[in-house]
């Protein structure tokens, strides 16, 4: 076995990784539990800030198991919990009247500025909400950012913040019910596996603004849930498209001309782009069942097209794992630019594209 060589986190950088996640496990997210900083690639040498994460000693443990059944907890998962840990707890810390901000075009610069925009003659803009929920009787937990427009002094403001607290609310009340039904399954488990950190339940949704205009707002939110004793957290994405003036949340279907053909069009350009980003040692495999795969899940069918959301320049289509690809792939996004389906697009949304 190769032996590394650890070297000492730098102060300042530990200071920071604990302030972010609040010196709380990313992965089981209890307080009041002692935490170590855990290094993500398993290299003790590699003291950079985004190799690193907060771990509580009983989920560093999981990050160790080597072979049996168990599913080690990799770097993958610790990733994505980190990530997620870090924009909830830097929600609780900056309170409701954090703005929200708006996703850059292209998805990864970090320094997206907070809009304000004029309508009907008043600046209105975005700013986080969030809610919480946890059962330590029931073993379960719910946390949601989402935005609201503000200040809300018009029928459409008031109408869109209502569909947005609807959708969260939703996702809440059907998971907790689901939560309540697995309740004598964990307390049974839990009392023969006194020590299984595992069995637990958890619903974290978070949220990031596509467009927001006098005439538009849409919405991703990005949907990760645990259920206790899963070998992987699941991840799905849902979307909210609205115009403000006037008040409609629209469905895809609501874009295009009747009889225009669009969805031959929208899934012929994203089975192309999903093949065309496949890497070199997966193209291979698409051949035969893959391709397949791929056909199906962006297939011309109005249900393999729900998850979209209008941005500068045209329409993004979010795939989730298992719909196009495996789930270590994880989620592929394909952005279908207004050139392509311009002629297909009703009006006002034509104008609004451009």
């Amino acid at each position: 076995m190769e032996h590394k060589e650890r070297t000492e986190i730098r102060a300042e950088v530990a200071a920071k990784v604990l302030f972010l996640a609040d010196r709380v496990c990313c992965v089981c997210r209890q307080y009041r539990k002692s935490v170590q900083i855990h290094h993500i690639d398993e290299d003790p040498a590699n003291g950079q800030q985004d190799n690193l994460a907060v771990l509580c000693l009983e989920c560093h443990r999981e990050t160790q198991i080597r072979g049996g059944f168990d599913r080690k907890l990799d770097a993958h998962q610790i990733l994505l919990y980190r990530d997620d840990w870090y924009r909830i707890v830097d929600l609780r810390r900056h309170g409701t009247d954090a703005p929200a901000q708006v996703m850059p075009p292209n998805d990864q610069d970090a320094s997206a500025k907070v809009v304000e925009v004029l309508f009907e003659k008043k600046r209105i803009h975005l700013r986080y909400l969030q809610l919480t929920e946890k059962d330590e009787e029931h073993r379960y937990s719910f946390d949601a950012d989402y935005p609201q427009i503000t200040p809300e002094e018009s029928i459409a403001s008031a109408e869109t913040n209502l569909s947005i607290t609807a959708f969260v609310t939703r996702e809440l009340q059907r998971f907790r019910f689901w939560a309540l039904e697995t309740s004598s399954y964990k307390a049974e488990t839990q009392r023969e596996r006194p020590n299984l950190v595992s069995n637990w339940d958890d619903l974290s949704i978070s949220h990031r603004v596509g467009l927001f205009t006098e005439r538009l707002l849409t919405l991703e939110f990005e949907i990760t849930s645990y259920g206790a004793g899963a070998a992987h957290p699941n991840h799905n994405t849902s979307t909210l498209n609205f115009l403000l003036n006037p008040s409609l949340q629209f469905e895809l279907a609501d874009l295009f001309h009747r009889k225009s053909g669009y969805l031959d069009v929208i899934s012929k350009f994203c089975v192309s782009d999903l093949h065309a980003r496949l890497p070199p040692e997966l193209k291979a495999n698409y051949s035969g069942e893959g391709d397949n795969w791929i056909k199906r899940g962006a297939g011309p069918e109005s249900s393999n097209f729900q998850k979209f959301l209008l941005v500068k320049g045209g329409v993004r289509f979010f795939f989730d794992p298992y719909s196009v690809g495996s789930y270590a792939e994880g989620r592929h996004e394909v952005l279908v630019p207004i050139s392509v389906i311009g002629s297909l697009v009703r009006q006002p949304f034509q104008e609004l594209l451009k």
